[in-house]
């Protein structure tokens, strides 16, 4: 698969924060690993590309692809038969004419429909302690994102400032 595909794009499209999440939360790899701190934000695109496809791919199949050979939409399709409810696998297939944010949809519909079911199940105590986690990570990622707009030098806006912006003068 040559550089710059689907997944490319969607990784290109992160900063080096959420690159590195992705590396260390989702990927299970040391920070340090393969300098990952110090390299280009392209860089880290491409070593989370390569790990992403690593990780996805089949054991023995990787030992005869090169780093980034592995399609996204293969991947995709691997992870929506494996979200698709019952024992069938979905419909897609790498040469159907299904585009890759398509399968993309479809995943999160799947992802959103067991996410229901679980919520559902829970107690009151537990779908409690999970909205104050919820809570507590979208506190922590607006503050992130504080923190990084100050630091490109991007005012906060708040309805206040946008009322304030279209107020005649």
């Amino acid at each position: 698969m040559p550089y710059n595909d689907r997944l490319f794009q969607l990784l290109q499209a992160l900063d080096d924060a959420e690159l590195e999440s992705i590396w260390v939360s989702a990927l299970r790899c040391k920070p340090d690993d393969q300098e990952f701190q110090v390299v280009s934000h392209e860089m880290k695109v491409a070593l989370v590309s390569a790990e992403w496809r690593a990780v996805h791919g089949h054991t023995l199949r990787n030992l005869g692809r090169r780093d980034h050979q592995l399609p996204w939409k293969r991947i995709l399709i691997d992870v929506a038969d494996k979200l698709n409810p019952g024992w069938k696998w979905t419909p897609y297939k790498m040469d159907d004419s299904a585009q890759e944010e398509d399968i993309e949809r479809k995943i999160l519909e799947f992802f959103d429909a067991r996410t229901k079911v679980a919520w559902e199940a829970m107690g009151e105590k537990d779908k409690a302690k999970f909205a104050d986690q919820v809570n507590a990570e979208m506190a922590a990622a607006a503050s992130a994102s504080t923190t990084q707009a100050r630091r490109a030098g991007v005012a906060q806006v708040t309805t206040a400032s946008l009322g304030a912006a279209s107020a005649p003068a």
